[in-house]
């Protein structure tokens, strides 16, 4: 692999659309796919607008999952226009410690819930 070569695995193409049409069906608006290698930006209702980083888990690989979508989201926000919400898209539900890693970080967190989405935002967001 080459520096700044992207891999990307098929559970990622699976959790992104199934979000992209969570956010539809939910009503959020201007739902865009991979501008500027930001896996989605919409504009949610209550948070404005959101990049979110879509990371594929299994329960234990959670926490090193959101810790990557962190890092990832940071360097999507330093170019990003204005001040986005930031939020990490993932398969499974967090514990408690690793959600609150998020929470208390400044991102919001979302993961399957059945077949429908539950998300979390940081207080004073």
């Amino acid at each position: 692999m080459q520096e700044h070569e992207l891999v990307i695995s098929p559970g990622h193409h699976l959790l992104q659309q199934d979000f992209e049409t969570f956010l539809k069906a939910a009503g959020d608006t201007g739902v865009h796919a991979r501008p500027d290698r930001v896996d989605v930006r919409f504009r949610d209702a209550t948070q404005g607008p959101v990049l979110a980083g879509i990371t594929p888990t299994e329960p234990a690989t959670v926490r090193f999952a959101i810790r990557a979508a962190i890092g990832q989201l940071l360097d999507f926000h330093q170019r990003a226009k204005g001040n986005p919400a930031k939020l990490i898209v993932i398969d499974d539900q967090p514990c408690k410690e690793d959600m609150e890693l998020a929470l208390v970080s400044g991102f919001g967190i979302a993961w399957r819930s059945g077949k429908s989405v539950d998300c979390r935002w940081p207080k004073g967001r």
